[in-house]
């Protein structure tokens, strides 16, 4: 009797023991998880927090490749893509290509991950006890909170919505403002934006505490250059404004971070600037000239003649002008002096769409019906938006070869629309009258068309080369 009552204790302990193990294991929580009440119970978890959000952009996802140097530089024609390459479709803008397709969905669902991240903090930040922050943390957290909210809400706004001067009106990204399963309703492009610069200019109000800012002694706070600052916010409010079309307010934000350029060396936050080299004429300039005198030079361009033309004779312009231009450069595709024909047209509601349409019937009638006319953006001084115009190749249809590297194209001139600024220089409305310009090489354009490796070759005086040429 004894015996089986010890016996029926044991299996009673054995038993409770068993299932208390269980009920035990089952509370264990993996290791690399936390309660987000735990998490934000203390001032490192939301720093935390925004570690892990820095983290996932710096990853292939974002940063790290798809918005740094892959996708968006691919997408803005910065590389000379191979026809063979995987990124191809993407620098022909064939978004249902199914290769393209798994980049765009990872930038998009990535992005949004990042801002749930976000709003998760910031809905913590609301509820969470200030004084347990010392210093400026809880300035610091959440103006770096909202800043990154807005500015990956711009980014995804730049990639895929319509740009307000566009099409205001459209639909734009959803915008999220806190953490939940339900998807924000779509807002107008103006609204959106609107929403995007309230971020912003709140969490500029926050970033003042930052000590990269709001210390004499910028650079002995070289570790707040890492993060989301109140300079890196400043310029994401220039690029939000001007994207808008709100020059003023685009130029009060930018002239924060070039007053500050522009101080002292030692009070300069942005160590990774070097001001001399900035200030080096031979940076600036597009291109090396020949001095006659300090005051005299060889003209580099034909584009002097646009605004000669355009001071004497008013809208409606219509002008060719071929001229001879000097540049201190000489290799097998540049030669010291070569020929320029400058085309240029001003008149009401011309658009981008008129100097394509203007090329695509040179370049048919030139090389031939099957040219296409690719763009490219790009800078000149005189234009606003600016243009490099590549053609398919002659020698191989497009499909890739030796003369056009792989890529199927070839540059050939600089294009754009005029600048604004220069059609009010020449007493032009700029309100009324808009224009296009471009600048074709004429020894770059026979070369594409009969195979001529070297350009020097038109100023070597050698018969038998030129004689080739000859009726």
């Amino acid at each position: 009797m004894k015996t089986t009552y010890i016996k029926h204790i044991t299996l009673g302990l054995l038993a409770a023991i068993s299932l208390t193990a269980c009920n035990d294991w089952l509370d264990v929580s993996p290791k690399s998880q936390i309660e987000e009440t735990d998490q934000f119970s203390r001032p490192s978890g939301f720093r935390d927090q925004l570690t892990g959000v820095y983290t996932r952009m710096s990853q292939s996802a974002l940063y790290g490749m798809n918005m740094g140097f892959g996708f968006a530089e691919v997408l803005a024609q910065n590389y000379d893509v191979d026809a063979s390459s995987s990124w191809q479709p993407v620098s022909e803008y064939d978004y249902t290509n199914d290769k393209v397709k798994p980049t765009i969905s990872t930038i998009w669902n990535t992005t949004y991950s990042c801002i749930a991240n976000l709003n998760i903090m910031l809905g913590n930040l609301e509820k969470a006890n200030k004084a347990m922050f010392t210093d400026n943390e809880y300035s610091l957290c959440y103006g770096e909170g909202l800043g990154l909210r807005g500015f990956l809400h711009f980014e995804l706004m730049r990639l895929f919505a319509s740009s307000p001067a566009m099409n205001g009106e459209d639909k734009g990204v959803p915008y999220a403002t806190e953490y939940g399963k339900n998807i924000p309703v779509q807002k107008s492009v103006n609204e959106t934006m609107d929403l995007i610069i309230a971020d912003l200019l709140k969490a500029s109000e926050y970033l003042e505490h930052d000590s990269l800012y709001a210390s004499e002694d910028h650079y002995s706070h070289s570790d707040r250059k890492n993060y989301y600052n109140y300079y890196a916010n400043e310029l994401v409010l220039s690029r939000a404004y001007l994207w808008k079309g709100d020059k003023e307010n685009a130029l009060k934000h930018a002239l924060s971070i070039i007053n500050v350029l522009e101080g002292d060396d030692k009070s300069r936050p942005f160590s990774w600037v070097h001001y001399t080299s900035m200030q080096a004429q031979n940076v600036r300039d597009m291109q090396d000239t020949f001095y006659i005198t300090d005051n005299i030079l060889l003209r580099t361009q034909t584009s002097a003649m646009q605004a000669r033309l355009m001071e004497h004779k008013k809208p409606p312009i219509k002008m060719i002008c071929p001229g001879k231009v000097f540049r201190s450069d000489s290799d097998a595709s540049h030669s010291p002096v070569f020929h320029q024909i400058e085309g240029l047209v001003v008149d009401e509601n011309i658009t981008l769409c008129d100097l394509k349409g203007t090329l695509e019937y040179i370049a048919s009638n030139f090389f031939g019906p099957q040219t296409k006319v690719r763009f490219r953006p790009s800078f000149f001084p005189f234009t606003e938006p600016s243009v490099e115009v590549d053609l398919t190749c002659s020698n191989c249809g497009g499909k890739g070869c030796s003369l056009c590297k792989g890529t199927g194209w070839i540059e050939v001139l600089g294009a754009g629309m005029v600048n604004p600024f220069v059609l009010e220089n020449c007493g032009i409305d700029s309100q009324k009258y808009t224009g296009f310009a471009f600048g074709w090489g004429v020894e770059r354009i026979a070369m594409i068309k009969y195979g001529i490796p070297d350009i020097r070759l038109f100023y070597e005086n050698d018969q038998r080369f030129l004689k080739q040429f000859g009726k």
